[in-house]
């Protein structure tokens, strides 16, 4: 057997106090076998994954019982040297959150370069082999690419970067954990092209977190219901769509109908609340044009977008459309006014706000509210989640929300309070984001791919409830994302960006 996991258990002891991550769980993966977990939110999906390389091995407070045999050698009694050497060139991961993976002081491709120094593995056409790679996965201008700071990258060509950084060794294992979040539906077929291309020639092995379920259908060979540390279900995708138990399982081969029921709820919301009150915007786009310089190369200047025009009334939902890299996520940023403008003029009501400094907007800055894409670069990893949103009360002077107010309405209980963000799932994360913008009462909310690492259901559950506090506020979203699904549900009108350079 290829990858052997018995008895799995992961416990988490902080002063005492245990939680258990991982119940109890066994399976086992063939050589080139494509495996696919799924399971809701806080299932422990991540957790499985992070087990196998160890990856929290420098926090004392996870403990491992059980074990994980990778050709015949049980991973959990080797120590962390060992289990280093095979991390990277024999099993490499595919992160959730590839933000949080990169070096922000290094650009790209030396980052990538110290990979091949750390494995050994001296060729003397490195950057060739990766420009190369980033052809693979779709990546446009490579050379530019190559020279970028992570910052300078979007979401998704970020994850592109990190599968070339998993899969430019070609590894034996693979462990991805929702590597398609932040992709396009195109680019989401370039990588499974290239995982593909692994199996058949290398018979690479993959086993592969997500919440997709196009996936259960298409593309894996064995799939595994996850649900409180345990798997529930397993089989094949075609035996699972028929013989399914659970209610999650269920939820992914109808999601589409869900989606027409939540459709149909909005449409009634807005109707019976009149929101659409067309006397004064909320917020007002006119000109609107953005530029970054290019590193690396011969320099200069590139337009990231160029001319947005439009305008946003109370209860109106306005999606925001483009493919990878188009400008997407920096045109949030630059209307909830964290990055400047060329030119253009951006108003909050009444408020002129593009020219405005930092100092002079702090007054105003209750009215727009943005709910970012990365989780874990957006919290603060000191803070728990009851100070977090402690915090954001105080700032906001709401004294109508206690933060145990703001977890049931994103559909938390109170026990999450005292748990900082690492211990938490990406979906878990994702909720406090939106429960902390929500202390503000914003008149607009951006919302920057919110549903991207939120499984099936739980994507379900946060749309309703912002259509909830839609009915009730008035709010305004933004509604940012490559789903073209909840894009219909969620959006009166769509907004495509495209980058003039590309």
């Amino acid at each position: 057997m290829f990858l052997q996991i018995k008895n799995l258990q992961v416990i988490i002891d902080r002063d005492g106090a245990t939680t258990d991550i991982i119940k109890d769980i066994t399976l086992d993966v063939d050589a080139g076998e494509k495996v696919l977990i799924v399971g809701p939110s806080g299932s422990g999906k991540s957790t499985l994954l992070d087990s196998i390389g160890r990856i929290n091995y420098w926090n004392s407070s996870y403990l491992y019982k059980g074990e994980i045999h990778y050709k015949g050698s049980d991973l959990l009694q080797y120590s962390h040297q060992k289990l280093t050497s095979l991390l990277g060139k024999k099993i490499a991961y595919i992160f959730q959150e590839p933000q949080a993976c990169f070096n922000p002081l290094m650009r790209i491709g030396d980052q990538i370069v110290e990979t091949f120094e750390v494995a050994k593995n001296q060729m003397s056409s490195v950057k060739d082999l990766i420009l190369e790679w980033f052809g693979k996965v779709n990546l446009h201008q490579p050379k530019e690419i190559y020279y970028s700071f992570p910052h300078q990258l979007s979401g998704g060509q970020l994850q592109r970067v990190a599968t070339v950084l998993a899969l430019i060794h070609r590894p034996e294992l693979v462990l991805a954990d929702e590597p398609t979040s932040a992709l396009d539906s195109e680019n989401q077929q370039w990588l499974f092209d290239l995982l593909d291309e692994l199996i058949k020639n290398q018979k690479t092995t993959v086993v592969l977190v997500s919440h997709d379920s196009r996936l259960i259908q298409t593309w894996a060979d064995t799939c595994y219901f996850m649900e409180d540390g345990i798997i529930q279900e397993s089989g094949k995708p075609s035996d699972l769509k028929k013989n399914a138990k659970s209610a999650f399982v269920k939820a992914l081969f109808t999601l589409e109908e869900r989606c027409n029921q939540l459709k149909n709820k909005r449409l009634t919301w807005l109707n019976d609340q009149a929101l659409r009150n067309k006397s004064q915007a909320v917020m007002k786009v006119t000109g609107l044009q953005k530029y970054y310089n290019i590193v690396g190369g011969e320099g200069g200047r590139k337009k990231i977008f160029d001319d947005i025009d439009f305008e946003i009334y109370p209860g109106q939902t306005i999606g925001i459309a483009g493919s990878s890299g188009s400008g997407k996520s920096t045109l949030a940023r630059c209307l909830a006014k964290l990055e400047p403008t060329e030119s253009g003029e951006i108003y909050w009501e009444n408020d002129l706000v593009s020219p405005l400094s930092h100092e002079e907007i702090l007054p105003l800055r209750k009215k727009v509210q943005m709910v970012f894409q990365d989780t874990r670069l957006s919290l603060p990893p000191h803070m728990n989640v009851f100070k977090i949103l402690e915090e954001a009360i105080k700032i906001a002077r709401n004294k109508e929300v206690t933060p145990a107010l703001l977890l049931e309405s994103v559909g938390m209980s109170d026990v999450f309070g005292q748990r900082f963000t690492h211990e938490l799932s990406g979906g878990q994360r994702q909720r406090i984001c939106i429960a902390r913008a929500m202390a503000f009462n914003p008149r607009v909310l951006i919302l920057d791919e919110v549903l991207s690492m939120l499984d099936i259901v739980t994507q379900s559950q946060i749309v309703e409830l912002l259509l909830q506090k839609q009915a009730e506020t008035g709010v305004s979203y933004l509604f940012i994302s490559h789903d073209k699904q909840w894009m219909d549900v969620f959006t009166d009108t769509i907004l495509y960006i495209k980058s003039p350079d590309l």
